[in-house]
């Protein structure tokens, strides 16, 4: 059940981030923030820091995890995540397109 709760919350943050802007509301800055507190929750519950043996603290509490913990609901606020996710994927694109020549 803690496995279902935990990707749940994932879904629901990933349909915040992807929201068109039309559809943005303040009252979605709320629930983002309360959605990443539940799943922060969660995945402290299926994953405690203290049991973690073959698996390195950094894997899974590293920069992806601080990331949405931490930024994508004050950024979520200011802006639309749409266009900071496009931008990423464009450096990375980017980055692969040289190495490849």
């Amino acid at each position: 059940m803690k496995v279902y709760k935990t990707l749940s919350h994932l879904c629901e943050i990933q349909r915040l981030a992807y929201q068109q802007d039309d559809e943005r509301c303040s009252r979605d800055a709320l629930h983002f923030y309360l959605t990443v507190l539940k799943l922060v929750v969660e995945y402290h519950h299926l994953f405690p820091p203290a049991m973690l043996k073959k698996v390195s603290k950094k894997a899974m509490y590293g920069n992806p995890y601080h990331s949405i913990v931490s930024h994508m609901p004050e950024l979520y606020r200011i802006i639309s995540l749409r266009s900071i996710v496009a931008e990423g994927c464009e450096r990375m694109f980017k980055s692969i397109r040289y190495n490849l020549q």
